[in-house]
């Protein structure tokens, strides 16, 4: 790729972000303060230089010992979002009784992938050695991730139940966590070799590779799934077509598309917890995946 192309493609992403970030404080006005919940801020997980390598961990009020645990892996197409995105949803995580670690990573074009990825492992290494200070369990782990996100945290739940795939991926991988089970909200399942807008946004390092496609790595190894959608997702049929290809493999699982009672449901829709209908998607979520942190 050429030096203008690149120049370009920085240009789209940094422009695309401001607009994103305008509907997401839009949404995070409409939901107000999530009480009841201690935050504790910028933390830093990774040596990654600057915002981009600080988490943010949040548990109930007064909560004592070690807690059931949630990782949230942001969506944004691999370009775009922070823990800052995400601080009230992981707050809300929070307030339903879990410790909740929201970390922000490197965003391409910036930075290649599988740099997100790698991101998600640093952030499992932090929890393995300095959970405990934090409530954090790391024997009860969930990974919840949102459409980019979704694809983060299933394809990095692939690579540590699949040694193939963590060889092919040609980058080292820890794994020092065992994911207990796994929420995809409206998540996206594209094969990043496919060659469009997004996979060069991402100008991975792994390209003609195999292992960036999610749907080639499904197995029956993969702790339970519990996926998302809504009746106006521009990803529904990407989750419909995912959930059918999962009951073919034999993968622990359910799939449920939700439907708005007074206006449809958009893509990510469990993030806005505004809606009755995300905090009914959410709860169904939660009471899914608990008995698997037994």
């Amino acid at each position: 790729m050429n030096i203008f192309k690149k120049m370009a493609l920085l240009y789209s992403a940094k422009k695309s972000r401001k607009e994103i970030k305008k509907g997401d404080d839009a949404r995070d006005a409409k939901i107000g303060e999530i009480t009841g919940v201690s935050s504790v801020c910028n933390i830093r997980y990774s040596s990654f230089p600057g915002k981009y390598g600080l988490a943010d961990v949040h548990f109930p009020e007064g909560s004592e010992g070690l807690l059931p645990t949630i990782i949230v892996v942001h969506g944004g197409g691999w370009y775009y979002g922070t823990k800052e995105t995400y601080y009230l949803y992981g707050r809300y995580l929070a307030k339903q009784g879990f410790a909740v670690l929201v970390y922000s990573y490197p965003l391409a074009p910036e930075n290649p992938y599988p740099r997100q990825l790698l991101a998600l492992d640093e952030a499992c290494e932090w929890l393995l050695k300095e959970g405990e200070k934090y409530h954090l369990d790391k024997n009860r782990v969930l990974l919840f991730g949102d459409s980019a996100g979704g694809h983060l945290a299933l394809h990095y739940t692939e690579i540590c139940v699949n040694p193939l795939l963590k060889a092919l991926m040609k980058v080292p991988f820890a794994c020092p966590l065992v994911i207990k089970g796994i929420g995809l909200n409206c998540a996206t399942f594209r094969d990043l070799n496919l060659k469009n807008e997004i996979t060069e946004m991402l100008q991975t390092a792994l390209k003609e590779d195999v292992s960036l496609d999610p749907k080639r790595f499904l197995s029956k190894e993969l702790p339970p799934i519990y996926m998302i959608t809504g009746d106006n997702d521009f990803l529904k049929d990407d989750n419909i077509a995912m959930d059918e290809q999962m009951k073919k493999e034999g993968i622990t699982h359910k799939f449920k598309l939700y439907v708005g009672e007074t206006s449809p449901l958009d893509h990510v829709f469990p993030c806005n917890m505004a809606l009755k209908e995300a905090r009914e998607a959410t709860k169904d979520e939660i009471e899914y995946l608990m008995p698997y942190l037994q």
